[in-house]
């Protein structure tokens, strides 16, 4: 285990070099670690997996004709494009337009995000207030005044 951990330690290095794309770096480190075999059990992970490695570079893709697997990424492309269509209709359609309260109304401040000296946060407070509004700034964002 310790090995492996140095091995993963290593790969990780090498992706956080370039602080600016190192995301993209991942996906190829997590390729080439799964694609590289076990010396306990003479098998790359990904081949126990799935049946097979997954071409690292496009031009090992090419060549791979299969009109069934081709058939079904096309499918879950269009899925996706729908998916993602239907989740912004629905951010559009579930949007607040208008203020849910006015100025000089008091609300209550909810204490979840806030950080505040307790000890235990089971035994602090969980609201605040009420306080007064003092400005709308968005349909769910208020200006409120607080005590000094």
């Amino acid at each position: 285990m310790e090995r492996k951990n140095q091995w993963v330690e290593q790969y990780l290095h090498l992706i956080t070099t370039n602080q600016e794309d190192w995301s993209t770096m991942l996906p190829l480190a997590t390729l080439v670690h799964n694609n590289a075999k076990n010396g306990t059990m003479g098998f790359a992970p990904n081949n126990l997996l799935i049946g097979r490695e997954p071409p690292v570079t496009p031009e090992q893709a090419k060549g791979a004709n299969n009109p069934l697997a081709e058939q079904r990424v096309t499918q879950l492309r269009q899925w996706r494009i729908l998916a993602t269509h239907t989740l912004n209709n629905t951010t559009k359609k579930a949007a607040p337009t208008e203020a849910k309260w006015n100025v000089n109304q008091k609300v209550w401040l909810e204490a979840k995000n806030l950080a505040l000296p307790y000890g235990t946060v089971k035994l602090a407070p969980r609201h605040y207030g009420p306080f007064k509004i003092t400005k709308v700034l968005s349909p769910v964002t208020y200006q409120l005044e607080l005590p000094i």
